[in-house]
């Protein structure tokens, strides 16, 4: 169960940066425009300092979006950097950095096989053979 979550939480992490980036700007500036109408609320109930908590306002109105702009800027342009650095990967190696779809089958062929020695349906050396063939048969692939 686990083994599943972890290969699809961690698939496209890239993509995902991005996507966070983007909700984050959206969460902060709604967090700034309510932070605004507190400001104003509280500067409706004052009389003495409204000038000071309207010009806060007003302030935080401006800089608040600003702020999160940036700071999304930077976290998409970490998730595009990601991104990027998969794709020189790929374009140099011709494999994808973790190709969790080749692990997983190598897991479940080995565990298959480990299956079938308990079950003394095959010897040690077939084991170690069959095994043996398989990271041949990897390495061959990466050449």
């Amino acid at each position: 169960m686990f083994k599943c979550l972890e290969r699809d939480l961690y698939r496209n992490i890239g993509r995902m940066i991005k996507s966070l980036a983007f909700w984050l700007f959206i969460v902060q500036s709604v967090a700034v425009i309510g932070w605004v109408i507190l400001y104003l609320m509280k500067a409706g109930s004052i009389y003495v300092a409204t000038q000071i908590y309207v010009l806060k306002g007003v302030f935080i109105l401006i800089v608040g979006p600003i702020i999160s702009w940036v700071i999304s800027l930077i976290l998409y342009g970490f998730g595009e950097l990601v991104d990027n650095s998969s794709k020189i990967s790929v374009n140099t190696n011709g494999e994808r950095i973790y190709d969790y779809e080749k692990i997983e089958k190598e897991r479940e062929r080995e565990d298959r096989l480990k299956m079938l020695l308990d079950d003394k349906l095959i010897s040690i050396e077939e084991y170690n053979a069959l095994l043996n063939k398989s990271y041949k048969g990897d390495a061959e692939d990466g050449e």
